[in-house]
């Protein structure tokens, strides 16, 4: 719904009154006093705002459902991914110490695996 703005000057006496009334919303219902306006005008119209509400409001609810499910998805993938790299990392560093230099191999076998741990404390509140 769109914004709606009033504003009244009233003079009694020497006095000057300002009366300021902003109305805005994204709510999908008018309010009571412009719905009890439409039904002075066109009582028909009624029934019929309340189905388009009503399909408004479960659009709303289903693109949210979607964009959750979205970034779930999203979530998971990551996560999946993430795993196999540092996994990946562990072997391969694990066989370079292994076979070749100890250090070189410990460091890259330990280095995703603090990442994961600095990721999880920064995330953590």
């Amino acid at each position: 719904m769109g914004k709606t703005r009033q504003a009244k000057i009233e003079k009694k006496g020497q006095d000057h009154h300002l009366t300021v009334q902003e109305h805005s919303s994204d709510a999908p219902s008018l309010p009571v006093h412009q719905m009890q306006q439409l039904h002075q005008f066109r009582p028909d119209l009624i029934d019929q705002f309340w189905d388009e509400t009503k399909k408004e409001a479960d659009h709303r609810r289903e693109i949210e459902s979607n964009n959750a499910k979205y970034h779930r998805e999203l979530s998971q993938r990551a996560q999946k991914y993430g795993f196999i790299i540092v996994l990946l990392a562990i072997i391969i560093g694990g066989a370079i110490a292994i076979t070749s230099n100890h250090w070189i191999g410990a460091s890259i076998a330990l280095v995703p695996l603090l990442g994961i741990v600095a990721s999880y404390f920064s995330t953590k509140k």
